[in-house]
């Protein structure tokens, strides 16, 4: 199906395959010279080194070209047929090498109409805590989603075809009639990367092997080495909701259905995969257990364990100044009543997230440049990586029209194991110790062979060191208390040369 590609998608896919990684010391417990590990040893992926517009250029053109639905930042594509008119909006700190590409693309080869505006100001290195002191002692603001609200009146008056960049509602089409996109490349290395180029036909194969375990799910067990451990149903009810046919469940906010289309039983996933339905929670819903990590999509937070019965928190422990403001909006917020949830609050559990592209990596340079900082959201999509999410998804246009507070926020798991209980009594892991098990079903190892190794083209580029778990040290004095310094430290052990070079086009 997507033969057609292999020309230009192996030499730029294989010609990076190239591994930094560090001592995979299989052999180490408390001493760090006899810890054993039961979790994969580290591994990097080469940086790419950029320096001219040409080396972007196939990289560009594979995005827009590539046809719908294949959007929002798990596997971006604009479908741009060529003559359109678009509106892309950027920040003023995007590497000049990027936008380059992008019009060289759009302009001089399709010939679109493309109007470019750049938003001016200085990027701030901004976190997770950040965001919660804001939604703590502030009203929510519509920016919040996705961009500048300018942007989809302007669309709307001046007749856009699509809308590229920093956009209102990016990606998610909530409210607009026409396209709007966003652009998840500031720099060049970013836009080079492997997993661009990365045949659509695997993906597809990847997602659809993990969908048909899903559909015969009848309950799930998540655990990590972190501290995670979570059960729940997997209820009938959700499989009608989330295929529109469940009476009277109609949202105001990304929709149940956001990550698929077609028919749930053969569908088409944007590197999303719904380990749990999306948004919804019933009367019924049963997640309990503990959610523990030190990461969401804004960075590393000091280690958190959040505790959950009947799918809402019961108690928040740890997380530093994170944990301390998060509790303080549950608690504010706690008589606050959601049409699609059963109860008061915005403490209830609605996501259980699982990437499905064993080619993404989080990015070499986001723990020193404010202007890739936005981007640690990417590694959520590494194969094998999930993110659980508590808030609210399903009402935030509700709540926007009513200036209550809307989000929902995350830990992201780096070894997790997904075992999921079958109707029929079978147990079978989805993802082992953060490797997803799709990734070794012969059928998409068949498939991966038309295109090259399969050895090397399902293997992860990308695997996190942490302490205690898959590298040397201790997990507690080394890594929980402050996440953000080892993985500062470990970054530019590894990548220090890159770091340095990318220093050169943004800050």
């Amino acid at each position: 199906m997507f033969g057609k590609h292999r020309n230009v998608i192996l030499p730029l896919l294989l010609s990076s395959l190239i591994f930094l990684a560090l001592p995979s010391a299989r052999v180490a417990s408390k001493s760090t010279a006899s810890q054993k590990f039961d979790y994969p040893a580290p591994r990097y992926a080469k940086i790419p080194d950029i320096t001219t517009v040409d080396q972007l250029l196939p990289f560009v053109r594979r995005i827009v070209g590539r046809p719908m639905p294949y959007t929002g930042d798990q596997r971006p594509g604009y479908g741009i047929k060529g003559g359109e008119k678009i509106l892309f909006v950027t920040d003023s700190d995007v590497d000049p090498l990027v936008l380059e590409a992008f019009m060289r693309v759009l302009r001089d080869e399709m010939k679109c109409k493309v109007d470019v505006v750049e938003e001016q100001g200085k990027r701030a290195l901004f976190k997770t805590p950040d965001v919660m002191k804001f939604l703590v002692n502030s009203k929510p603001a519509a920016w919040m989603l996705g961009g500048p609200e300018w942007t989809e009146e302007v669309a709307r008056k001046e007749g856009y075809d699509k809308v590229i960049g920093q956009t209102f509602w990016a990606n998610n089409n909530c409210t607009l009639k026409f396209y709007s996109f966003s652009m998840d490349w500031p720099t060049r290395e970013q836009l080079a990367g492997n997993a661009i180029m990365y045949p659509e036909e695997i993906i597809e194969a990847i997602d659809r092997v993990s969908w048909k375990i899903l559909r015969q799910t009848d309950t799930v067990r998540i655990t990590d080495p972190e501290g995670t451990d979570l059960s729940y149903t997997w209820f009938p009810e959700y499989w009608q909701i989330m295929d529109g046919n469940y009476a009277d469940y109609k949202t105001e906010g990304f929709g149940t259905h956001l990550y698929h289309s077609g028919s749930l039983k053969d569908p088409i996933i944007s590197g999303h995969l719904t380990g749990y339905p999306f948004g919804i929670v019933l009367p019924k819903s049963d997640v309990r257990g503990v959610v523990a990590g030190t990461a969401d999509h804004l960075g590393p937070y000091p280690h958190m364990k959040i505790h959950l019965e009947h799918s809402k928190v019961t108690r928040i422990e740890g997380g530093g100044e994170f944990g301390k403001q998060w509790r303080e909006f549950i608690e504010k917020n706690k008589d606050l009543k959601f049409p699609h949830y059963p109860g008061p609050g915005i403490d209830y559990f609605i996501e259980a997230a699982i990437g499905t592209h064993p080619k993404v990596i989080r990015p070499f340079n986001v723990f020193e440049s404010a202007t890739v900082r936005s981007s640690f959201v990417s590694e959520r999509d590494r194969s094998g990586i999930m993110h659980l999410g508590i808030g609210q998804s399903l009402d935030l246009v509700w709540a926007l029209k009513r200036n209550l507070p809307f989000y929902h926020f995350h830990a992201h798991l780096y070894f997790p194991t997904f075992t999921c209980k079958l109707k029929d009594g079978r147990e079978v892991k989805l993802i082992d110790k953060g490797h997803l098990t799709a990734l070794d079903d012969p059928e998409v190892r068949q498939i991966a062979a038309k295109y090259g190794n399969p050895d090397e083209l399902l293997r992860e580029d990308w695997i996190p060191a942490i302490p205690g778990i898959n590298t040397p040290g201790n997990y507690e004095k080394d890594y929980a208390a402050d996440p953000e310094t080892y993985m500062k430290q470990e970054y530019r052990k590894v990548y220090g040369e890159a770091i340095d070079r990318s220093k050169k086009y943004y800050k």
